[in-house]
């Protein structure tokens, strides 16, 4: 079974990490000692997963070495903007009177805690191959997004250069990564208006299926959060 919940609007909201925001010094203090359990390994992902990886991130050393480019804060400035994410291509949409009517909306996915991106390639394959959608799977140090001391990722940018031609971007993030899609959205919230939405799997917020107090959808966002039951349609 699958539950939709889609927000109603809500009134501007404060800073979400002042006090009487989502991440409250309490609360990142409980984050911070969360993180500092986490094991240093990261599941292998399955066979068919990988399968489902374009090729030049099929192999674990090709992971690895953008998780060191990370790690060494490369990433961005890198000439080469596919170093740090998968890329998911759609193919080549049917014309219409002779012309090729791309979409102009793309993905930026942040996995969960400890989790290998190509993990997530068939669903990533599926919204790209099935729905016409670019999207990015961002790699980072450890398989962990989000850091402390930092207020955003930065990584809309690299899918922005990656895919040129998208107007309009979703921030996606499961479990743990949902912190970095709503820190990338809060960031950037009064700069741009190329977000279309943001959306969050199995959150990890504290307020609900999502991050209720941040306030989004005043701004004419969408915001939605999927509960997924494993093992039923």
């Amino acid at each position: 079974m699958e539950l939709l919940y889609l927000l109603p609007p809500l009134p501007p909201a404060t800073n979400p990490y002042s006090s009487g925001g989502i991440y409250n010094d309490e609360g990142l203090r409980f984050l911070q000692r969360q993180i500092q359990q986490l094991p240093d390994y990261t599941s292998p992902p399955l066979t068919s997963a990988i399968e489902a990886t374009p090729e030049n991130f099929q192999s674990d050393a090709a992971v690895d070495a953008a998780r060191e480019h990370d790690a060494e804060g490369l990433c961005l400035t890198l000439d080469d903007p596919s170093a740090c994410q998968i890329a998911f291509f759609p193919p080549p949409p049917p014309l219409e009177d002779g012309v090729a009517n791309r979409s102009k909306v793309g993905v930026v996915f942040y996995g969960g805690a400890l989790v290998d991106p190509r993990g997530y390639s068939p669903m990533m394959r599926m919204l790209s191959d099935t729905y016409g959608l670019s999207v990015s799977v961002p790699i980072f140090d450890g398989d962990l997004a989000f850091k402390f001391g930092t207020c955003e990722s930065s990584r809309l940018g690299l899918a922005q250069r990656m895919f040129p031609g998208v107007e309009k971007w979703v921030l996606a993030g499961h479990s743990f990564g949902d912190l970095v899609a709503s820190n990338d959205l809060w960031a950037i919230r009064n700069n741009t208006d190329s977000i279309a939405g943001l959306a969050l799997l199995a959150s990890s917020g504290k307020s609900g299926p999502g991050m209720r107090h941040a306030g989004f959808l005043h701004r004419r966002m969408g915001l939605a959060a999927r509960r997924l039951r494993l093992g039923h349609p």
